[in-house]
């Protein structure tokens, strides 16, 4: 997994009136490239059974973290850059990465998905008061 201190993670997500762009230009931990995808109108066909808590960020909502419990694991079946059919198993960071940027093709942010709003914090208290939690920070 790693955290916010060990990774760098840039993604960004296009909505269009019927094409639905997620473009996760890439995953990096520790310097090293975990996922690079495209993936034109994406759909979860599958989440798997087990769960898994993360402190999640957005550039849409700056300054703020909260903690969102997802599914550990999904399939995915989209479109790739060139238009072919792809299907795929993600699990851990990448598959919260891939379920957070997807909530944007439909209007949600990570506060949405947030069960308890008491764990919604801003950078300078998440780093005194929280960042030693057990969950992974995206």
């Amino acid at each position: 997994y790693g955290t916010a201190s060990h990774a760098r993670i840039t993604r960004g997500t296009a909505p269009r009136t019927n094409w639905h762009t997620a473009l996760f230009r890439r995953v990096i931990s520790h310097g090293f490239l975990l996922q690079r995808a495209v993936l034109i109108n994406p759909k979860i066909v599958f989440y798997g059974p087990a769960q898994v808590d993360t402190w999640e960020g957005c550039l849409s909502v700056d300054g703020l973290r909260g903690k969102v419990t997802r599914p550990s694991s999904i399939r995915v079946q989209a479109l790739d850059r060139w238009g072919q059919p792809v299907h795929f198993d993600a699990s851990g960071l990448f598959a919260v990465c891939i379920q957070h940027e997807m909530d944007h093709l439909i209007g949600k942010l990570f506060l949405d998905r947030m069960s308890d709003l008491l764990t919604l914090t801003q950078l300078k208290e998440f780093d005194d008061y929280w960042k030693h939690e057990p969950a992974t920070v995206i």
